[in-house]
């Protein structure tokens, strides 16, 4: 039996072919280059009929002549579901073995190369071969959809806030950091966005969720550097000049006992190798671990798989691909996402010390794609005091606020929600 071929008469039954899409069936499942090409456009009947007819036997062997005179319709319509688990079955292996001989083959020069290329291309598979969402008539799942709903509204158990976003008040108003949403956090550099980015995947690891922590731009020891002490509140300035007083270095030591708690739940990646940051690569370890977060720091030292050679406006087109890949990618593996961005030098011009949408650096692609972006910034007063304001310039779900920020390095490492903030002359 020659399984792609035995799938042709399916093409042609609205049933069938409903499952064939469901079931996440695409293209590149295909070796048989006669099938895809059918399937393909087969494909593209079913979705301009808006998912209500399949092409017929008589337009397929009108369209493809050469086809049908090599090989004849099939006679014996084998079950659906079977076919369709033996075609991802016979995929999955030829890809998988493919992957394995390549990644075993790498692993004599450079281990770390060929356990990334296991690891990358193996995640590609599964993702390649997972069904899709199924698509719904609107009417029709009404009735389900309110039951439900009242069902989780109804159970105590039921809360339908996301992962916990850094500081209740910013966390209430958002409604937390769903799954598959993304949100950028964007300031200009050395304002303490880092820390802001700390400060999200510290809350979260408290409350057990999974978090995987890209310190792209810092070294891993520096960032643990900022975790310890923000999870333990000795004074970061003194921590790292190696000048803390035998009390901080007590309350430093106690802290440990709390971190054991949660600290399982937070993991610090800091790739090093251009092949280590792309996207594809990035989330793949995520999602081997489990994470149901990723907090990234920061976007611009994410890696491209294209080149885009000597353009112009390269980086703005690298960036682009980056944020594109970052938020489909985020969907699919169902993780939520929180990036760290900069903003350009506009904004560096702004006498508030804050920046919008439009200051965003590298791609307008940004602030068109994340579901939230939060902006931090501060005048240089601000600074003399220890404070910096935390904006919500976009967001999905919620209308837009501002917060002044407590930000403190020097007694304590602290960075706390202080008050409301309105512009004077708002």
């Amino acid at each position: 039996m020659d399984i792609e071929k035995s799938l042709v008469c399916h093409f042609i039954n609205l049933s069938s072919f409903k499952d064939i899409w469901d079931k996440g069936i695409r293209s590149e499942h295909f070796f048989d280059d006669g099938v895809k090409e059918l399937f393909e456009y087969s494909l593209q009947y079913y979705i301009r009929s808006e998912f209500k007819q399949t092409v017929t036997k008589e337009f397929l062997e009108t369209k493809f002549p050469d086809y049908f005179e090599r090989n004849e319709w099939p006679e014996e319509e084998y079950l659906i579901g079977v076919l369709i688990e033996e075609m991802m079955t016979k995929y999955r292996k030829a890809t998988t073995q493919r992957v394995l001989l390549n990644a075993a083959t790498a692993l004599e020069d450079d281990p770390e190369q060929g356990i990334a290329i296991a690891l990358t291309n193996l995640t590609k598979i599964q993702n390649d071969t997972s069904t899709r969402e199924r698509l719904e008539v609107y009417g029709e799942g009404y009735e389900r959809r309110v039951n439900e709903y009242i069902d989780e509204v109804a159970s105590p158990t039921k809360d339908k806030k996301g992962i916990y976003l850094g500081w209740d008040e910013l966390n209430d108003h958002m409604y937390g950091i769903q799954k598959g949403e993304l949100a950028v956090v964007v300031g200009i550099p050395n304002v303490g966005k880092s820390w802001v980015g700390s400060v999200i995947a510290l809350e979260a690891a408290r409350r057990k969720n999974r978090v995987y922590f890209a310190s792209l731009e810092l070294r891993k020891e520096l960032t643990l550097m900022r975790l310890d002490c923000l999870a333990s509140g000795v004074p970061y300035i003194r921590y790292e000049r190696g000048q803390l007083t035998p009390n901080e270095l007590r309350r430093l030591k106690e802290a440990r006992e709390e971190i054991m708690e949660f600290g399982e739940y937070l993991i610090i990646d800091s790739p090093s190798r251009k092949n280590e940051r792309s996207v594809l690569e990035l989330y793949s370890k995520a999602k081997h671990w489990g994470a149901d977060m990723m907090v990234g720091d920061q976007l611009s030292w994410v890696t491209t798989e294209k080149s885009y050679g000597s353009a112009s406006n390269v980086q703005s087109l690298q960036m682009a691909e980056v944020i594109t890949d970052i938020a489909s990618t985020n969907r699919e593996m169902g993780m939520a996402s929180v990036w760290l961005a900069q903003f350009n030098r506009e904004a560096m011009k702004n006498k508030k010390g804050r920046g919008g949408l439009a200051h965003i650096g590298l791609s307008s692609q940004i602030e068109q794609i994340v579901d939230m972006a939060i902006g931090i910034g501060a005048t240089r007063e601000m600074k003399q005091q220890e404070a910096l304001v935390m904006d919500i310039m976009k967001s999905r779900r919620s209308d837009l606020k501002s917060w002044m920020m407590g930000f403190e390095l020097r007694d304590r490492t602290s960075l706390k929600v202080v008050r409301e903030y309105e512009d004077a002359n708002d």
